[in-house]
């Protein structure tokens, strides 16, 4: 008699694999806000507060001198995940790091979080990233977007420097946008409360909302 367990699907687990890969470059493109194609220690200190809630990755069980905030937190990360040691996270660094201790079994993931807390660190950046669901990429990563970083975002579109976006820029803005997306959810989310649109005849005034 034939086994009644089910044998692998190939196409399935191929998928699961593209669904993985196509959330890890999104999360990656929505804190490289900048466009340089690299995650700095301040756009994983903006993740880490926001996956976080401020907290950062070490264990609520620990005394205060175990403790360290988000920006050190951002700095470690940064360092352990820069294979090429720029000082920065490149895409395919930050999702091929992800996509490895991922293939790891729950019991090795669990011993070696154990072994320090440096471990425990990396483990938890893992487990939070792990815990997203590709279609809540978009809603969970939004409010992660400071002030600051939306005026820098409307800088860098603003190309005529004059404090506005014109309908020119704005075409410029969702053409770059559209190719940013092609891998990964694919949506464009903005924020009515944070950022605001007057359109006129030929212009569309964008401000940043005080």
């Amino acid at each position: 008699m034939g086994s009644s367990a089910s044998a692998p699907n190939p196409e399935a687990a191929r998928m699961a694999a593209y669904s993985l890969e196509c959330k890890l470059r999104s999360i990656f493109r929505r804190f490289d806000l900048d466009s340089d194609g690299h995650i700095s220690v301040n756009e994983m200190e903006a993740m880490i507060r926001s996956l976080t809630d401020g907290a950062g990755l070490g264990s609520p069980d620990w005394d205060a001198n175990r403790q360290v905030g988000p920006l050190e937190d951002a700095k470690f990360i940064v360092g352990a995940l820069d294979t090429d040691k720029n000082g920065q996270i490149e895409e395919s660094e930050f999702v091929n790091w992800i996509q490895l201790g991922l293939s790891r079994s729950i019991k090795t993931r669990k011993s070696y979080s154990k072994k320090n807390d440096r471990n425990h660190r990396l483990e938890n950046f893992l487990g939070i990233i792990e815990s997203i669901p590709p279609e809540e990429v978009d809603d969970t990563l939004i409010s992660a977007i400071t002030k600051d970083q939306m005026g820098a975002v409307f800088d860098s579109f603003d190309e005529d420097k004059d404090g506005h976006i014109t309908l020119r820029e704005v075409k410029s803005m969702f053409t770059e946008l559209k190719l940013r997306t092609s891998i990964g959810t694919g949506s464009i989310q903005t924020d009515t409360e944070d950022g605001k649109f007057i359109e006129t005849s030929d212009t569309i005034y964008a401000t940043i909302c005080a």
